[in-house]
C-alpha cells in the first residue's frame, strides 16, 4: 500500500486479480483483508522494536500509523504502571519522562528530515503533549 503522501506498507501477501476468479467484490475483499493484516503486522513489528531502540531513532524507522499507535500503547501501559506502583509520585516521575520524550522528538524535528517523517512527528508531538498534559 502506498499512501497519498508516499508512505509505503508492504502487503503480507500478493493478491493477483487475474488469478482471483469470481466477482470483483471478492477480489476487493481479499485486498481489504491483506491491507488490515499488513498494517497489523507492521504495528506488531514496531511494537517489538520499540524496546530495542532509543525512541528518537525508533520514530524515524517505522510508518506513521505504527509510530502513533505504538506510542499511545506504551503511554497507556506506562501510565497505568506509574499509577499502580507509585501513585502520585509515580505520575510525577512519569511526567518528567514524558517531558524528556517530547524534547527528544522536538530535537529530531529540528534535524533535516523528509516531509513524510516530519508529518508523522508533528502528529506525534501533538499526541505526546496531550498525553503529558493528561498526566
Amino acid at each position: 500500500m502506498i499512501s497519498g503522501e508516499g508512505e509505503n506498507v508492504p502487503f503480507t501477501r500478493i493478491i493477483d486479480p487475474v488469478a482471483s476468479k469470481g466477482n470483483v467484490e471478492d477480489w476487493l475483499k481479499q485486498v481489504e483483508d491483506v491491507m488490515l493484516k499488513s498494517v497489523k503486522e507492521v504495528i506488531e513489528k514496531a511494537l517489538t522494536d520499540y524496546m530495542k531502540k532509543d525512541r528518537d531513532k525508533w520514530v524515524v524507522s517505522w510508518q506513521g500509523q505504527a509510530v502513533l499507535a505504538v506510542s499511545m500503547m506504551f503511554w497507556t501501559q506506562q501510565a497505568e504502571d506509574s499509577m499502580k506502583k507509585g501513585g502520585m509520585q509515580g505520575l510525577k516521575a512519569f511526567k518528567q519522562r514524558l517531558d524528556s520524550q517530547i524534547n527528544g522528538i522536538v530535537g529530531v524535528v529540528r534535524t533535516p528530515i523528509n516531509k513524510l517523517t516530519r508529518a508523522t512527528l508533528e502528529a506525534l508531538v501533538v499526541l505526546d503533549v496531550h498525553a503529558r498534559d493528561v498526566i
